[in-house]
């Protein structure tokens, strides 16, 4: 499935649900005050007879308008109230008569602006047939008692369509905002520019203190309900890797990163060509301070670095401008293509450039894919190519802010080339007594700063430790109890805990954990959500002897409340700027317990040799994590017997086949499903007595009584991610299985480490998987 749109200006959207009410409505995941809020969200106040007019309680308008609340039956709409997007049965009806603009704006209660503002507003806008209909509605945000405009997104009818309502965001952040702002309260308005027409709005939501996620259109789906969201990163994706400021130049006929045909290149437009932001630089949904320039007929390319996986959805968006600084005709077409070689995998076209695209603005346009199974480009990198079509010689266009964003089963951010690995740190602990690794470095003593990321579904277990020096009491630990992170210490006074106000991180997924001591206080975050303590006494120094664990500790600890090793993955373990790995020079020594963490993902294409040396005779057991309920995990043939093994998934359970003479003799299957995201440890025995399959510990259903002698002698090779060659299985064939999309980790065979002593893998799409 494909589909392609243009939208305008800001694409992010949010995680909220807020419901709107006649006075106020707003969530908020901050503490300590009320929550920011706008009065009338859905224009029901004053209530307003059939055919009758008012203006709207709370919202300050212009002068000019012509009409405020009435109530309308354009609209869908249930039981006389408006179908969602709208609310109630009243709308706002904004117009103008073409001469002045008109509009309606509030200020936003219980909220100033500073570095950590994070909102969005979403409004409900529809134009109805019935009425001339303007050709646009601006939708922005202006710092309280000024003019600046903070944030802004103006959206055309075109986008719209006539007698339906649609939502509309726009996000601000406080990051981008200048400093002058900051203790501003700011104001919400909606505004209708000079041109003859009307446009109807409802139901304005407010969400702070949330953060923005990209949405696609068209989701995957998976049985377990888990996707993965990925940014991939395109070289000088907003042209900025060119400084032309430094080179004196306003463009240059070149790109870096793409091959250019005809006339293009980058630009540095001058201030009035677009408009910016508070800091200068361009307007969302562009990006940075530079563009890049397209005559008629030319086009940028670039290759995509990433390899195409069956069922992923790329969503590509492109911000399209036209310059307000100087009189250029527009390009008849702009679009974006998607292609291996010759073939166009996917195609989006914004017609009528010189009508959609406002001078002075950009607007987006997306192109969306999904990759199918049967593709023959799986494991190879698309091109991205951006085509200025028709027009007159003179005719131009800038493009910028090239982002794609991929919603995939397996997660993407762990699929990094092995150059690449952005956490060739990762370790496994076990649990036991021997998994710690022991360090010594002079780290900070009035302050610290430690993070680290983590990974498990175990419930406690010592993450971290300072050990006091000499007879000091002082001590600083980070402990995970019952799934939940908290920092436990003593700088002379008394032992305190803080305890992380996330959710529990032992589901299986990669968490971010940072602890910061200050002089005063002691702050925990746990993926972006962050609790702080001050600290008991005036004594901030911490007295410990330099000694650091990771992961456990060699002797019970007096003070923690946790004193088992951990059992999971640690990653990217760093204090003070002091990288806590094997490889530094303040290692001392590491546990027998601890292992390198490197599992291997695969794409559905991918498949691992397993040398004949390491037959199944003895067993095999490896950990797998996947969300696709179904795939081939591991196969063996021997060709003299005519005899295989294969173990599968299907419908999310595992599946062991064993077979003789093209006959499928025992088909064993687990009890539970696996297909959750998380690892779990699969076993497979067979003896010249009896077969069985263990999953998570506990065995299959009829595991144990089977006997098999040519199967028990399989010599050949065996493959994870794929059937062995011709295996000959009448009901494997019937399941027509893909090739295995998940994580490989921690593989035995015949008593040997897969990883260690493995053959050749399928080139390009074996990665590895954290």
């Amino acid at each position: 499935t494909s589909t392609s749109t243009a939208t305008s200006s800001s694409t992010s959207t949010t995680t909220s649900t807020a419901t709107s009410t006649s006075t106020s409505s707003s969530t908020s995941t901050e503490s300590g005050g009320p929550a920011p809020s706008l009065l009338n969200l859905d224009f029901e106040l004053p209530a307003v007879p059939s055919g009758n007019l008012a203006p709207p309680f709370g919202w300050n308008t212009s002068s000019n308008l012509l009409i405020n609340i009435g109530s309308s039956n354009t609209f869908p709409a249930t039981n006389g109230e408006l179908d969602s997007p709208g609310s109630g049965s009243q709308v706002m009806l904004l117009s103008s008569d073409g001469t002045e603009a008109s509009y309606i704006r509030q200020e936003l209660q219980n909220l100033e602006l500073d570095a950590s503002t994070r909102g969005t507003v979403t409004i409900a806008v529809g134009f109805s047939s019935r009425l001339t209909q303007a050709t646009r509605v601006i939708l922005r945000v202006l710092a309280a008692g000024t003019s600046s405009v903070l944030a802004s997104r103006q959206v055309f009818r075109s986008q719209v369509g006539s007698d339906t309502m649609v939502d509309v965001s726009l996000g601000v952040d406080g990051r981008t905002i200048a400093s002058t702002f900051y203790g501003m309260p700011i104001v919400v308005e909606i505004l209708l520019p000079p041109e003859l027409g009307a446009v109807f709005i409802d139901n304005v939501r407010l969400a702070t203190g949330l953060p923005t996620v990209v949405t696609t259109t068209a989701p995957l789906t998976s049985t377990s309900g888990v996707t993965f969201a990925d940014t991939v990163q395109v070289r000088n994706a907003n042209f900025e890797e060119d400084d032309l400021v430094s080179q004196g130049v306003t463009f240059i006929p070149s790109a870096a990163g793409f091959v250019i045909a005809g006339e293009a290149g980058t630009l540095h437009p001058v201030p009035t060509a677009f408009t910016r932001r508070v800091d200068g630089s361009l307007a969302a949904p562009a990006s940075g301070f530079q563009t890049a320039y397209m005559k008629a007929d030319s086009a940028l390319i670039t290759t995509l670095p990433r390899k195409l996986i069956a069922g992923d959805v790329y969503t590509i968006r492109l911000a399209v401008g036209r310059r307000a600084d100087r009189v250029f005709a527009a390009v008849d077409s702009l679009s974006i293509q998607l292609r291996m070689e010759a073939q166009v995998l996917q195609l989006a076209v914004l017609p009528n450039v010189s009508q959609a695209v406002i001078l002075g603005s950009h607007i987006d346009l997306t192109l969306s894919y999904t990759v199918p199974v049967s593709s023959p480009y799986l494991g190879q990198e698309p091109v991205i190519e951006i085509l200025a079509d028709g027009g007159v010689a003179t005719a131009q266009i800038t493009v910028d802010n090239l982002r794609v964003a991929v919603q995939t089963l397996t997660s993407q951010s762990s699929l990094i080339p092995t150059a690449g690995s952005a956490r060739t740190s990762a370790l496994q602990f076990d649990g036991s007594a021997n998994a710690f690794q022991e360090f010594q470095a002079d780290v900070g003593f009035q302050q610290n700063d430690l993070t680290m990321s983590i990974k498990t579904t175990d419930n406690n277990g010592v993450l971290f430790y300072m050990s006091p020096e000499g007879t000091a009491s002082d001590f600083f630990g980070v402990v995970m109890q019952a799934g939940v992170i908290s920092v436990v210490f003593n700088t002379g006074a008394a032992s305190q805990t803080v305890t992380s106000i996330a959710a529990s991180v032992n589901d299986g997924l990669w968490h971010t954990v940072r602890v910061q001591r200050t002089a005063t206080d002691i702050i925990i975050t746990v993926d972006g959500s962050s609790v702080a303590t001050s600290i008991v006494g005036t004594d901030n120094t911490l007295d410990t002897s330099g000694q650091l664990f990771v992961g456990g500790l060699d002797t019970t600890t007096a003070g923690l409340p946790v004193t088992t090793s951990f059992s999971g993955i640690l990653a990217d373990v760093s204090i003070d700027g002091v990288d806590l790995q094997p490889s530094m020079a303040s290692f001392v020594r590491s546990g027998s317990a601890v292992k390198q963490y490197s599992p291997l993902s695969f794409t559905g294409v991918s498949s691992l040799n397993v040398p004949a040396t390491q037959a199944i005779a003895t067993m095999a057991s490896f950990n797998i994590t996947t969300t696709s309920p179904t795939g081939v995990l591991a196969s063996w043939y021997d060709s003299g017997a005519d005899a295989f093994a294969a173990v599968v998934l299907a419908s999310g359970r595992v599946q062991l086949y064993i077979g003789e003479e093209a006959l499928d003799q025992v088909v064993l299957t687990s009890s539970t499903t696996i297909n959750d995201g998380i690892f779990h440890t699969i076993s497979v025995q067979v003896t010249t007595s009896s077969i069985s399959l263990q999953v998570d510990g506990a065995n299959a259903p009829g595991s144990g009584s089977q006997a098999l002698s040519a199967v028990a002698a399989l010599s050949e090779d065996m493959y994870f991610g794929r059937l062995a060659d011709n295996v000959q299985s009448t009901l494997l064939r019937q399941l027509s299985l893909p090739g295995f999309k998940g994580c490989l980790a921690s593989a035995h065979v015949g008593g040997l480490d897969v990883f260690a002593n493995r053959g050749s893998s399928t080139p390009l799409e074996l990665y590895p998987c954290v």
